[in-house]
């Protein structure tokens, strides 16, 4: 369902439900029933309020891995990887960072568009899902995401960083929600004025 391949400035993902294109300056995403489309770049790793020597923050030539796009950063790994339905964005930390005790920061910045920072037409939304932290035994560790207007913020607890076994993988996720909530059919008797079901296109939970 995946078709990835190489441009001028770097790769274009095509789904038959999103496009994304990775550049050296991030992510775009795009659902294809809708004109809407966000970007994201990676703006800081650091440990507490430091930032971290070895972990490269800025434009990086994406390169192609066998199940999508990855951005090597020194001691942090940015990838994104092609599933069934959705794009997985994944932190990979191949070696122990020099945390000296404090939590790992990681925190990106999404480009305004026309359609505002809720990222949703009548057709569509996009969704980010909870983040999920796990080391290469498959423990989870405790870690947070926190979504605004203009950013992500993911936290990732430097104790558990301490005791864990490397690789560890930070795991948020990536997808488009195609759907209407408000289209009801063809019954006049019925109307959708009080709505009984939110849907928040931040988190992906209805």
């Amino acid at each position: 369902m995946n078709d990835l391949e190489a441009t001028a400035d770097g790769y274009r993902l095509r789904h038959p439900r999103h496009v994304a294109t990775f550049t050296a300056e991030g992510l775009q995403f795009a659902p294809r029933r809708s004109g809407l489309e966000w970007a994201w770049r990676l703006m800081l790793v650091e440990a507490g309020d430091t930032p971290l020597a070895g972990v490269a923050i800025g434009p990086v030539p994406p390169m192609r891995q066998a199940q999508g796009v990855t951005y090597p950063r020194g001691g942090l790994v940015e990838q994104y990887l092609a599933r069934q339905g959705s794009l997985e964005q994944q932190f990979a930390l191949p070696q122990p960072l020099l945390l000296a005790g404090a939590d790992l920061v990681i925190a990106g910045t999404f480009e305004e568009t026309a359609d505002g920072w809720l990222w949703r037409t009548s057709e569509s939304s996009v969704r980010l899902g909870r983040v999920r932290v796990y080391d290469a035994r498959g423990t989870l560790m405790p870690a947070t995401m926190a979504v605004t207007a203009h950013a992500t913020r993911i936290v990732v607890d430097g104790a558990a960083l301490s005791r864990a076994a490397y690789p560890v993988t930070i795991d948020p996720e990536i997808g488009a929600n195609d759907c209407r909530f408000s289209f009801m059919g063809r019954d006049t008797q019925f109307d959708a004025d009080s709505l009984a079901v939110a849907h928040n296109p931040l988190m992906g939970t209805d």
